[in-house]
């Protein structure tokens, strides 16, 4: 036992000096890579795309009935590139429509009676064309209310006429497909359209544990150049 305890002896005293060079050479190692500076590439996925965008959005409930425009197609502003019907606006103004109808014809009906009692003929009291013309005021007044509730649906149906908020290029896919013919919410985005025209810019996919070498390069860069847009 006390042989092979001390062959061991001798075999550590002889790795003894290799043990060192490599602790050395490792010391040396990270210390370079602490101090010299060395190029660092990250790799990710993304895209190149117009830095100026706009999404459309449906402005009211609704069904899409017809998709004017495809992918890739150039537009200008105020180009109608969607249009919806609503069934349940179209139900309000119809119902506005029939007692705006009525009333009209209350009206016609008290004009006439106040027209008998305008004849010096017909013998009228005062009081009867009293009771006649408060009628007449009251449901003038009603149809003014009505014309104008019935008005601000009328404009409300303009937000079925889906427009382009900007000049520019349709960047969804398959637009058609994905919306013609089906119901959508106020909100809801309906397509994408970018203005190829002016800066671009790229969109990266990078993993949330690299984020903190982005940051670090971009406050790097902010500090060469404070006004420029990271």
């Amino acid at each position: 036992m006390a042989t092979i305890g001390r062959s061991r002896a001798l075999v550590a005293a002889r790795n003894l000096p290799k043990t060192a060079t490599a602790a050395i050479v490792l010391t040396a190692a990270i210390g370079a890579m602490c101090l010299v500076p060395w190029d660092f590439n990250m790799v990710a996925d993304g895209k190149l795309l117009p830095e100026i965008r706009q999404r459309v959005f449906a402005r009211l409930d609704g069904t899409i009935d017809k998709v004017h425009v495809t992918h890739g197609a150039m537009v200008e502003q105020g180009t109608v590139v969607a249009e919806q019907r609503s069934n349940a606006l179209d139900a309000e103004m119809a119902q506005f429509d029939s007692e705006l109808e009525k009333i009209k014809e209350q009206i016609a009906t008290a004009k006439k009676r106040r027209a008998m009692l305008l004849d010096p003929r017909s013998g009228a009291r005062e009081v009867d064309l009293a009771e006649v013309n408060g009628q007449l005021a009251a449901l003038d007044k009603e149809l003014e209310g009505l014309e104008k509730r019935r008005a601000l649906l009328a404009e409300k149906r303009q937000d079925l006429t889906i427009t382009a908020p900007i000049n520019g290029r349709v960047t969804t896919w398959r637009v058609a497909e994905r919306i013609e013919g089906r119901p959508v919410s106020r909100g809801q985005q309906l397509m994408e359209i970018a203005d190829p025209s002016g800066r671009w810019e790229a969109e990266l996919h990078v993993p949330e544990s690299k984020m903190g070498h982005i940051h670090a390069r971009r406050e790097a860069l902010r500090a060469v150049d404070p006004d420029a847009k990271w």
